[in-house]
């Protein structure tokens, strides 16, 4: 990988989070909370392609849960590092 990034591989990082609770307190089902990161990571990644467009980049994606069992996803784009991706 080094004849492609060279010995250092510039990269960005995101974590995508939803709400565990509705705005009463009450817990938010799971699936609904997993239903709104991947709505949120569809919206990242065409943001991610069309801000990217024309530089190699690589990304791996990783669904992790908090300690509440809610997940979180974490993102890492290699080839790019940027404060700001958009919006």
């Amino acid at each position: 990988m080094t004849d492609v990034w060279g010995q250092q591989v510039p990269t960005t990082m995101l974590t995508l989070t939803a709400p565990h609770k509705t705005p009463h307190g009450d817990p938010r089902p799971f699936e609904a909370v997993l239903m709104d990161i991947k709505g949120a990571w569809d919206k990242a990644r065409r943001v991610i392609r069309r801000e990217l467009e024309g530089i190699k980049h690589e990304y791996l994606a990783v669904y992790e849960p908090h300690a509440s069992g809610y997940p979180h996803l974490h993102v890492v784009i290699f080839g790019v590092a940027r404060p700001s991706l958009g919006d």
